[in-house]
């Protein structure tokens, strides 16, 4: 519940829907988490593809009120999936 009105407050609804996309094109097993989880993970994987960067954990933490080593482990998995040729091409559209 603290998780959806924090993305609601921030207006993240959109960037978390494309991140999701993503995700289900990627490896649609990574939808498979608690609905914190899935979208913490799809906040990160759309901003790391905007930004070049994995946003910060005080940041994801917080928002989506998952813990330090939930965190942790979502950036693990954003880590093994950059090399993914699909995220290359996102990239190159930036």
């Amino acid at each position: 519940m603290k998780a959806r009105e924090s993305i609601e407050k921030y207006e993240y609804w959109e960037i978390i829907n494309r991140g999701l996309k993503v995700l289900e094109t990627v490896n649609p097993a990574l939808l498979a988490r608690s609905e914190r989880c899935k979208y913490a993970l799809a906040y990160m994987i759309a901003k790391t593809i905007e930004t070049g960067e994995i946003p910060g954990e005080e940041e994801v933490t917080s928002v989506f009120n998952i813990s330090e080593t939930s965190y942790r482990r979502l950036k693990l998995i954003i880590s093994s999936i950059q090399s993914h040729p699909l995220l290359h091409s996102l990239k190159a559209l930036r």
